[in-house]
C-alpha cells in the first residue's frame, strides 16, 4: 500500500489560542523555511535548520546532494525523479507514519514550489511481492519535474513512525542538497558521432513477415537508467523514420551526441497495424574497428559501445524478431 503525502511548502501555519484577556495559550505547530526570525513580545519564531542530514533514526539517503533536470516538452519519461529513503532493521514492525509530525520543507520555494514534492511509502511488500509484509521498506521523495525550477535548494524531509519499536518513535530528519537544471543543460563528455544504414535486403524480411505494416524508424538510445541521465547534455533517444517503399537503399544519422562510457542500443523497427506485423532488426558494423564494438542481441537490437571522437559508423542489417 502506497500512502502519498503532499506538502505545502511555503505554508506558515500558527495555531494560536487566546484567552480573553488577549494571552496567548499554545505555540507554533508548523514554521516555513521562508520565515525569518521574528520577534514580538510573547513569541520568537527561529529560523528553520537546513544542516545537511543522511542518517538519522534509522533512516538513510546515499547521497547529501542530487542533480535533476527540469521536464521536457512533451516528451515519453516518468515525470518524477526520486531520493530514497532506506529503513533499517530498527524500524522492523513500522508500518505507517504521523501524519501531523510529517513535514516537507525547501529553502527555496522558488526552486521547489508548493506541490512540487511529495513522499511515497515503499513498504516490504512491494519489494518481495505478495509474500512480504506491510512494514515500511523505504520512502521515496518524489520531485515532480513539471514543477520544479532551475536553481539550488536544500530539502529538509521530517518523519515520525507512528508504531514498531519505541526506540525509533521520534521525529526523524533527512536533509539534502537539491539542484535543478533546465532540461539539456547537464553537462556530460560527448562524442560527436555518425551512423550510415545500409537497408539492403529489408524489403524482403518485410515480405516475408509483416502483411501491413504502418511505419519504419532507426533508433539509437542510452541503455542507462533514465533517471540517471534525464536532462543530460547528450541524446538520450534519437529517432530517423524511414519512408515506406518498395525498394530500401539507406538511412542515415548525423551528429549523434553520444555519451562517453555509456551503453547504447541500435535497431531498426517495423510497425505494423497488428501486433504479428511487428519486426525488431538488429545492426551491425560492415567493418571491425578497435574504435567501437557492437553485440546483435536476440531481441531484435544491438548494443555498441564508441571510443573515440568524430567517426562515422557504416552499418548494415542483422538478425531480426519478428512476432
Amino acid at each position: 500500500m502506497k500512502k502519498i503525502i503532499k506538502s505545502s511548502l511555503s505554508l506558515l501555519l500558527l495555531t494560536m489560542l487566546f484567552a480573553c484577556n488577549g494571552s496567548q495559550t499554545s505555540s507554533i505547530a508548523l514554521i516555513s523555511q521562508s520565515t525569518t526570525s521574528q520577534t514580538t513580545e510573547e513569541t520568537s519564531i527561529p529560523q528553520e535548520d537546513f544542516t545537511i542530514v543522511t542518517e538519522d533514526n534509522g533512516l538513510s539517503v546515499a547521497e547529501s546532494s542530487f542533480l535533476f533536470s527540469t521536464a521536457a516538452e512533451d516528451d515519453q519519461f516518468p515525470p518524477e525523479a526520486t531520493i530514497r529513503l532506506m529503513t533499517d532493521q530498527t524500524w522492523n514492525g513500522c508500518t505507517g507514519l504521523l501524519d501531523r509530525e510529517t513535514k516537507i520543507i525547501a529553502e527555496n520555494e522558488d526552486v521547489l514550489p508548493e506541490g512540487s514534492v511529495s513522499l511515497d511509502i515503499v513498504k516490504n511488500s512491494d519489494i518481495v511481492g505478495s509474500s512480504g509484509s506491510n512494514e515500511i521498506y523505504a520512502i521515496d521523495v518524489e520531485l515532480d519535474r513539471t514543477k520544479v525550477k532551475p536553481g539550488q535548494s536544500k530539502l529538509k524531509i521530517q518523519v515520525h513512525p507512528n508504531n514498531g519499536s519505541s526506540t525509533i518513535s521520534k521525529n526523524t530528519v533527512i536533509c539534502v542538497d537539491i539542484t535543478i537544471k533546465e532540461y539539456g543543460t547537464i553537462e556530460v563528455d560527448t562524442y560527436n558521432l555518425n551512423l550510415n544504414v545500409d537497408l539492403t535486403g529489408l524489403d524482403t524480411i518485410i515480405e516475408e513477415n509483416s502483411t501491413n505494416i504502418t511505419s519504419i524508424t532507426f533508433s539509437i538510445g542510452d541503455n542507462a537508467p533514465s533517471e540517471e541521465v534525464y536532462g543530460y547534455s547528450a541524446d538520450q533517444v534519437k529517432q530517423v523514420p524511414i519512408e515506406i517503399s518498395d525498394t530500401y537503399t539507406s538511412v542515415s544519422m548525423e551528429n549523434i551526441k553520444y555519451a562517453v562510457g555509456h551503453e547504447y542500443f541500435a535497431q531498426v523497427f517495423v510497425e505494423g497495424e497488428e501486433v504479428s506485423d511487428r519486426i525488431w532488426i538488429a545492426l551491425e558494423p560492415k567493418q571491425i574497428s578497435p574504435d567501437y564494438s557492437f553485440t546483435v542481441n536476440s531481441t531484435g537490437n544491438s548494443t555498441f559501445v564508441v571510443e573515440e571522437d568524430n567517426l562515422t559508423i557504416d552499418l548494415k542489417l542483422s538478425d531480426y524478431r519478428a512476432l
